[in-house]
């Protein structure tokens, strides 16, 4: 069973800093974590995304995904890392 765990910080309903407390238990249960650009600006200020991936590698997620908006995502695993651009989304067209 692979356990994925996406944070989706709410400041408005719960501090930051809860989130910064329970994450390093969450990886430490995760295979993946999946977060967006501005949960890492909440949960890790100031660091890089390269900071951010080793961080959470070393409390055991052995995926993370940083979704970046419009600049698409980066995915680490076990510290190798690509980025990926985003889709452009293809319509059907009609043969004939």
């Amino acid at each position: 069973m692979t356990v994925p765990i996406d944070p989706n910080a709410r400041p408005l309903l719960v501090p930051p800093s809860a989130y910064r407390e329970r994450l390093p238990r969450w990886c430490a249960l995760a295979d993946i974590l999946r977060l967006s650009e501005d949960d890492l600006a909440l949960l890790l200020p100031g660091a890089t995304l390269e900071e951010a991936c080793d961080t959470w590698h070393a409390a055991g997620a052995r995926l993370v995904v940083i979704t970046l908006g419009g600049r698409g995502s980066l995915a680490s695993i076990d510290g190798l890392r690509v980025t990926v651009s985003p889709r452009t989304p293809r319509w059907p067209t009609r043969a004939g």
